[in-house]
């Protein structure tokens, strides 16, 4: 059940793309050797492979995540605030299953004889996923599933708003890094920084948010969510 009532009908063609996409993979499959590449190393060399009867999962991974997402809001305790940040939640359900759609045509590709520059791939998906999440991330409203969740976000309403204005911007900086990344430092050596300022920029997010809340508190007990 979508919580957003008539607004599910704005993204339709989501589920739609997700159920072309895992037909479009099972229509491919005969035409795959029995083997394909199922995970690559850190280095972006193939270091795993299994039956192309595994494509069958990989294939519907964009409509579960879709799935996921659309029922997720109605289990939140906080589900009250999703139809607050609507437009926000439909931009990241969106993102999810496309990103999973697209990680999963790499195994295919790569059986078919394709080159598949797996870091070049990952830079780039990596690159949008974090400028589009962190525009949107300063719209979201609290919640238990979506956003930066610490106990001093969810107990108090100022911290949140603050520490997501911070954590937007972090992630769009850290996003904007995979670009010359991606451009100039060819295989891992060009996701040591952007996942530095992320997973950095994570850290101080959540120290932040704990310092607003004991400047708002000034010295009271965390009201636990």
């Amino acid at each position: 059940m979508d919580i957003h009532g008539e607004r599910m009908k704005k993204d339709y063609w989501l589920p739609v793309l997700a159920l072309v996409n895992w037909g479009a993979m099972l229509l491919l499959m005969p035409r795959l050797p029995d083997r394909v590449p199922m995970h690559w190393n850190i280095r972006g060399e193939i270091d795993s492979w299994g039956s192309k009867d595994h494509l069958i999962w990989i294939g519907a991974l964009g409509i579960g995540m879709w799935a996921l997402l659309t029922v997720l809001p109605a289990l939140d305790p906080k589900r009250e605030n999703y139809s607050k940040f609507a437009p926000a939640y439909r931009v990241i359900r969106t993102v999810a299953v496309v990103m999973m759609i697209a990680v999963g045509w790499m195994s295919p590709a790569a059986a078919m004889g394709g080159k598949v520059d797996v870091i070049l791939i990952l830079k780039i998906l990596l690159a949008l996923v974090f400028i589009v999440m962190g525009n949107v991330l300063t719209r979201v409203r609290p919640a238990w599933f979506v956003g930066i969740r610490t106990p001093w976000t969810l107990s108090d309403t100022r911290v949140w708003r603050k520490t997501h204005r911070l954590g937007g911007f972090l992630m769009v900086f850290g996003g904007l890094l995979f670009i010359p990344s991606a451009l100039f430092f060819p295989g891992t050596l060009g996701l040591v920084l952007p996942f530095g300022v992320i997973i950095g920029g994570s850290l101080a997010a959540a120290v932040y948010s704990a310092l607003l809340w004991r400047g708002f508190r000034r010295g009271e007990r965390i009201r636990h969510p």
